[in-house]
């Protein structure tokens, strides 16, 4: 009896385990059978390869268009390109001309002892985490447009850590000397900040 049980229980886990499971749209809604779809009814996964097979078509018609591109269309582009670049440049040459260099009896200005900037020295030296460390490397020239000074300077002081970390910042300054804000230089010209 335990023998025509087990077998009987086998002979049913195997066929079940063998049926296929369709997915098929009906009316909207997606359904699970053991049969094939009718006829009228979506199967499910045929839709999703007729819809990559049509993307796929789409991508590599895009690809031959932009292959196809006439001459003239490309020039166009690259004029357009060519023109932003164009005034860019002529906006950047407008705002360089309001900065100069300033002398050393203005408000702000590098000293002539090592170059550095007091004004930078006394803000660098209320807001560092150990003040003590502070080290000066280097500053660039003082450059104002007027109302506003700025600066870019190295330095070395410790972090949270204790090790030393080097720094390169642009410091903005008004025209009395206070410090408004800072950037992390990355080489470009201060008024850019």
């Amino acid at each position: 009896m335990n023998k025509l049980a087990f077998i009987l229980i086998t002979a049913c886990t195997i066929s079940t385990a063998q049926a296929q499971v369709y997915q098929c749209t009906v009316n909207g809604s997606t359904v699970f059978s053991d049969r094939p779809c009718k006829q009228g009814d979506i199967n499910a996964d045929a839709e999703r390869a007729r819809q990559i097979r049509e993307e796929k078509r789409a991508a590599e018609q895009a690809k031959v268009d932009a292959k196809n591109a006439k001459p003239h269309q490309l020039q166009l582009v690259n004029q357009q390109r060519e023109d932003d670049l164009i005034q860019k440049s002529i906006q950047a040459e407008k705002e360089l001309k309001k900065w100069h260099q300033v002398g050393t009896k203005a408000e702000v200005s590098n000293s002539p002892y090592d170059g550095s900037v007091m004004q930078v020295e006394r803000y660098l030296k209320r807001s560092l985490n150990d003040p003590d460390s502070y080290k000066h490397e280097k500053c660039g020239p003082v450059w104002s447009n007027g109302s506003q000074y700025r600066v870019w300077c190295e330095f070395k002081a410790k972090n949270a850590f204790g090790g030393y970390v080097r720094t390169n910042k642009v410091f903005v300054l008004s025209g009395s000397g206070t410090v408004l804000r800072t950037a992390n230089y990355n080489g470009k010209h201060v008024a850019f900040y």
